[in-house]
């Protein structure tokens, strides 16, 4: 029993570990930056090739496309800065902030998971069904309706 525990403890201790690493790294990658600029900021990158990029930034009121190799760095395109920041506002959906959120969701959506999972093969189920049926849905139903009235007005002659 005394086994138990020590092994219990040195996971724990490990667990906070890395836990505490995950924490000091993302505080570190905050606070310190090595391309930083006060008047030059990259808003996206691409890469198109080995050793070849594309880069949109922002420089003061001005947002450029430029291409990087290399051996060079070329100017693209001059762009509307305000379109793209319409776009990427309108396109971007709300994305964790964090380790434990992403948990979270994670939890989550394996809660809906069965649910899903059923729905998902009601759908394959129903279309399946639409595979075999001769006519269209409404024309099985409108015969079903017809058949039962049928049925209906013959027990109500007798």
């Amino acid at each position: 029993m005394d086994n138990f525990w020590t092994t219990f403890f040195y996971v724990l201790v490990m667990v906070a570990v890395l836990v505490a690493v995950y924490f000091v790294t993302k505080y570190i990658s905050k606070k310190g930056g090595r391309f930083k600029s006060r008047y030059i900021r990259m808003i996206d990158c691409i890469m198109v090739g080995r050793d070849k990029h594309v880069a949109l930034i922002e420089v003061g009121d001005k947002t450029l496309l430029i291409g990087i190799t290399n051996q060079s760095i070329q100017t693209l395109a001059d762009i509307n800065g305000e379109t793209i920041k319409s776009c990427s506002d309108a396109a971007q959906e709300p994305s964790p902030k964090g380790f434990f959120s992403m948990i979270q969701n994670y939890i989550e959506k394996m809660k809906k998971a069965p649910g899903d999972l059923n729905k998902a093969r009601m759908q394959a189920k129903a279309a399946r069904g639409a595979e075999h049926a001769k006519g269209d849905c409404l024309s099985q139903m409108d015969e079903a309706v017809n058949k039962r009235k049928n049925e209906m007005d013959g027990r109500n002659k007798t």
